[in-house]
């Protein structure tokens, strides 16, 4: 049962924390996912065909993926307040420098670069909140976090659909403007994270004393109860069987998401639709999934449960994909489908990120987390490039559809399979035990 004191450190963390850091999260979303409404206009003026807008859309994660690993250490080693704004500032540079793009060559580079600024930024802010929140609350702040980056989602639709009306403002096209619009913001805020953040609970004048002596004693004693085995080495970590279990199935997760947020655009389009009218009908999944992952992370650390929460999302997303190929001509089933992708796929990442940091503590624990999220978002370069070259090979969307499905399927089955360590075991206030059982070092 809670006390009085743990209601209000957590009640205050998460008001500080969150909506900063969610807004954060929602500009990367912008800037990572917005050339999907660029390319309603920007593939035509630069003559982009689908297989070399799938392959500009992938290569974002190629960078992303290099650079994600060494980006989380580097944060775990200057701490997070420098090192987050830092990604901030340069991928915002970067995400508005996407304007100057001229053809296929330079959006591959511009798109490489910007996925290596952003490389880093999620994993890494997930080790920086297990920082500063007990275990038992780390699902539900991921999810709220998580919920951020979906409600993007909601907002980028309509607002693309103004921007590109901007067409010919000052001689810039409105895909121009929309990565100038939805780019720069980034490098403010980055700024501004130099301010705000502190690396940790101790520097935290914010709280009160009694706040930050129950907190940093809570931390404390998890990080005690995981460092009283052998010292394990971050290698050793991150090539743990249930470190490449969860890595596997956050990549096939990943099919339902970038399936989503890359291509429902488009897929859309084939209606006929306005790209205004695009704009407002993309962010009726995103809505879904967000509402659906706010109460479902909840539910997650309520009953002290991963594994089925994980399971079942996963098959209501590939439910979702299996509808939209089976019903790709009715724009309503479609918009029906994709609500139960949004549903299936958002929710599972914040609750897959609780085991890394429960179960290993220090540079083990970013390192692992970095790997899992370097794994799983590499499936936005083999996905996206595969619905393109489909694409341009069958003339419609089925077919890659069909095939995503099957892909997000396996992820609810590798988590039925062999995730039955990811259940936590439940605790009470007057006590503190390992999470999960800590990787063994020997």
């Amino acid at each position: 049962m809670q006390s009085e004191i743990e209601r209000r450190t957590i009640r205050r963390i998460m008001w500080r924390l969150i909506p900063f850091m969610g807004l954060c999260y929602m500009i990367n979303w912008l800037d990572r996912t917005n050339i999907g409404f660029a390319a309603l206009t920007m593939n035509k003026a630069l003559g982009i065909s689908a297989t070399v807008y799938g392959a500009a859309a992938g290569i974002f994660f190629l960078g992303y993926v290099i650079c994600e690993v060494p980006s989380n250490l580097a944060l775990a080693k200057v701490g997070g307040r420098i090192w987050i704004a830092r990604i901030l500032i340069t991928w915002g540079l970067l995400a508005a420098g996407m304007a100057l793009v001229s053809g296929e060559r330079s959006l591959y580079v511009a798109r490489f670069l910007l996925g290596a600024a952003e490389g880093g930024f999620y994993p890494g802010v997930i080790y920086y909140f297990s920082q500063w929140v007990p275990s038992q609350y780390r699902a539900r702040m991921y999810g709220w976090f998580g919920a951020c980056g979906a409600s993007a989602l909601i907002l980028s639709g309509p607002i693309a659909g103004y921007i590109l009306q901007l067409d010919g403002v000052l001689g810039l096209a409105g895909w121009q403007w929309l990565f100038v619009v939805e780019g720069l913001p980034a490098t403010i805020l980055g700024l501004v994270c130099l301010r705000y953040l502190q690396d940790s609970p101790s520097q935290a004048n914010w709280l009160a004393p009694d706040e930050r002596k129950w907190l940093t004693d809570t931390l404390d004693r998890e990080r005690n109860t995981l460092a009283a085995g052998e010292h394990i080495s971050v290698w050793r970590a991150v090539l743990d069987w249930r470190i490449l279990v969860l890595s596997g199935a956050y990549f096939f997760f990943g099919f339902g998401l970038y399936g989503v947020a890359l291509w429902m655009p488009q897929i859309i389009r084939e209606f006929g639709f306005t790209t205004v009218q695009i704009g407002y009908l993309t962010a009726l999944p995103p809505i879904c999934g967000t509402l659906w992952m706010i109460f479902w992370t909840w539910h997650s650390d309520y009953k002290n449960e991963r594994q089925w929460h994980l399971v079942l999302t996963g098959l209501i997303g590939t439910s979702g994909l299996l509808l939209v190929a089976w019903q790709s001509s009715n724009i309503v089933l479609v918009m029906i489908g994709f609500c139960l992708t949004s549903i299936g796929a958002f929710t599972t990442f914040p609750i897959i990120l609780t085991w890394p940091t429960a179960a290993l503590s220090g540079v083990a624990a970013a390192a692992a987390t970095a790997v899992i999220n370097c794994i799983g978002t590499s499936n936005g370069y083999f996905g996206a490039q595969l619905i393109g070259v489909l694409k341009d090979l069958t003339g419609d969307f089925r077919i890659a559809m069909l095939l995503t499905a099957c892909g997000l399927f396996i992820a609810p089955l590798l988590i039925f399979i062999f995730g039955s360590f990811l259940n936590i075991k439940i605790r009470d206030e007057h006590s503190v035990t390992a999470v999960v059982k800590p990787i063994d070092a020997r």
